[in-house]
C-alpha cells in the first residue's frame, strides 16, 4: 500500500454482507468461470456497502449468520468455496490490496446460530495488525 494510502486507510472495518457463504462441498471442478461469476456478484454487493481501505497487513474474520433451517458447516469446510471469493471481492472493491502472505496475515472464521432471523449473512472484519513488519 503506497504512503498515501496508507494514510487513508483505517484500521479496522466490520461489514454485514447479506451472503450466503457456501462451502461448495460438491467440488470446486476444473473451471474458473463459476467462481469468477461469483466474485463479481459479491463485487458488486460490496460496493454498495459502505467500506473504506483498511492497512495492511491484516487478518480477516469471517462469521456464517446462518438463516432459518440451516445447518452447521465442519470446521474444516468454513473457508472453502464461497469464502474465497469473498476474499477476492474485498481486494477488487480496494479494501486491501492483495490477498498474498505479504497483506493478509490470517483469516479465521466461525459460525453463529444467534441471529437466524436476520441471516443468512456474513460478518467481515478486517483488522491490522499493529507492530507487524
Amino acid at each position: 500500500m503506497t504512503r498515501s494510502a496508507a494514510q487513508d486507510a483505517a484500521q479496522r472495518l466490520e461489514l454485514r454482507v447479506p451472503l450466503h457463504l457456501d462451502n461448495r462441498n460438491t467440488g470446486r471442478g476444473h473451471t474458473w468461470h463459476k467462481p469468477a461469476k461469483a466474485r463479481k456478484e459479491i463485487e458488486a454487493i460490496l460496493r454498495v456497502l459502505p467500506h473504506h481501505p483498511v492497512m495492511t497487513p491484516c487478518r480477516i474474520h469471517l462469521t456464517r449468520v446462518l438463516g432459518p433451517r440451516q445447518g452447521l458447516f465442519d470446521a474444516d469446510s468454513l473457508l472453502r468455496g464461497t469464502a474465497k471469493e469473498l476474499i477476492d471481492a474485498i481486494v477488487a472493491v480496494g479494501i486491501i490490496p492483495d490477498d498474498g502472505p505479504k497483506h493478509v496475515h490470517a483469516v479465521t472464521a466461525d459460525q453463529d446460530t444467534s441471529q437466524r432471523e436476520t441471516g443468512p449473512a456474513t460478518i467481515v472484519i478486517i483488522e491490522t495488525i499493529k507492530g507487524a513488519a
